[in-house]
């Protein structure tokens, strides 16, 4: 707040004051420190009026008594209180429609994110106000709104750079509630806007570029990234003709750079957009694998067994054991060449030889390999 205040040309003080048209952001943070200097003096008008002496006795008339005292300074403070709250309710409401209107929002982002097309009233939008999208709904939106402001203009003035401007979807369902009514078709694609709302996504997440343009940096669109969060064959279907409709491969076949790119971000499953039959039709199995794969026990009876082959195609012998399993041997170093075959004549009760014998029952189950197998008992 010094800081501020060292900065204050008294030039520009008198200027808002002789003409506060022509700075309403200065206009009202000076109305702002009226009121707080208001306040002070109100409260400490208060404190003395509470703490006054008594009056002296009027010869006249009989001498109030200490109830009556009591009472005559209760009023007293109620009509200060009242008054006070009455001043800044009133300041309140002038600062809230001066720092919400258009001109004081253009003062500095016509020089930034705002288009000229926007600044005229001209586009999408027109007749629509600065703080008609970027106010929450309500008389609280109106004054956060002016809050912010005046807080930005502040670190603009000690050259900390403003905040950035949100554009909430409340506000634009003020206006555009009909999209909630059903789903509807553009360019080929049908949405149902409803459950774009209930899973929480903004409207900018898609529509960033409808208020000013380009110029508010780069627009974000309808992306699969953002459909795949719930089209995974899980939450909701993964079948291209749930949203595309007609011919999705179109009349001519575009190159390769033409098609938008699509980020996904880390990437968990290929369910979102692809067939899982159609990944094993090359992979062996599904890719990338899952949690559960890699958390679960049927990876290791594919590995050493069922799908020695598939697995080798990515993971060399020694994979494993470097990256989870740092103790453990391959099969075929611990084991002989047809061990996989010949260790059901070597085990069971009447073997030598058993399971438990090179594998302690905590780190290997036989049921890890052999489903329904009974497990054997634990080395007392």
């Amino acid at each position: 707040m010094n800081e501020l205040l060292k900065r204050l040309d008294p030039a520009q003080v008198w200027q808002v004051v002789s003409d506060p048209t022509s700075n309403l952001v200065g206009a009202t943070i000076l109305m702002a420190m009226a009121i707080l200097v208001v306040m002070i003096v109100l409260v400490a008008l208060t404190a003395l009026l509470g703490t006054s002496p008594p009056p002296r006795p009027v010869v006249t008339g009989p001498a109030m008594t200490p109830e009556e005292r009591r009472r005559r300074n209760r009023r007293r403070f109620l009509v200060w209180l009242a008054a006070s709250l009455a001043a800044v309710a009133v300041l309140s409401a002038v600062a809230t429609v001066a720092l919400t209107d258009d001109r004081v929002c253009l003062r500095c982002h016509a020089r930034t994110v705002v288009d000229q097309q926007t600044a005229k009233r001209k586009g999408p939008h027109p007749g629509v106000k600065c703080a008609d999208c970027h106010a929450r709904a309500g008389l609280a939106g109106r004054v956060t709104l002016a809050a912010g402001s005046a807080r930005s203009y502040a670190r603009s003035v000690l050259g900390e750079g403003g905040d950035k401007g949100h554009a909430f979807s409340d506000a634009c369902l003020g206006c555009h509630r009909d999209v909630l009514d059903g789903p509807r078709t553009v360019s080929r694609v049908r949405v149902d806007h409803t459950h774009i709302v209930e899973a929480r996504f903004r409207c900018v997440d898609c529509h960033s570029a409808t208020g000013h343009g380009p110029t508010a940096g780069t627009p974000n669109r309808p992306q699969m990234s953002l459909c795949v969060t719930c089209h995974d064959g899980t939450k909701a279907s993964a079948e291209c003709e749930t949203c595309h409709v007609g011919d999705i491969t179109g009349t001519r076949s575009p190159s390769i750079d033409q098609y938008p790119q699509i980020t996904l971000g880390r990437v968990r499953t290929c369910r979102g957009c692809h067939p899982v039959d159609a990944c094993n039709a090359c992979h062996g199995l599904e890719l990338p694998h899952s949690e559960d794969f890699a958390r679960g026990e049927v990876h290791g009876r594919q590995a050493a067994f069922s799908r020695k082959k598939v697995c080798a195609r990515c993971h060399e012998y020694g994979y494993c054991r470097t990256r989870c399993h740092p103790h453990a041997a391959h099969p075929s170093e611990s084991h002989a060449k047809d061990w996989n075959r010949a260790h059901a004549a070597s085990s069971g009760p009447r073997a030598q030889a058993q399971c438990r014998s090179c594998h302690k029952y905590a780190d290997f189950r036989c049921n890890m390999c052999h489903s329904g197998y009974p497990a054997p008992a634990a080395r007392p």
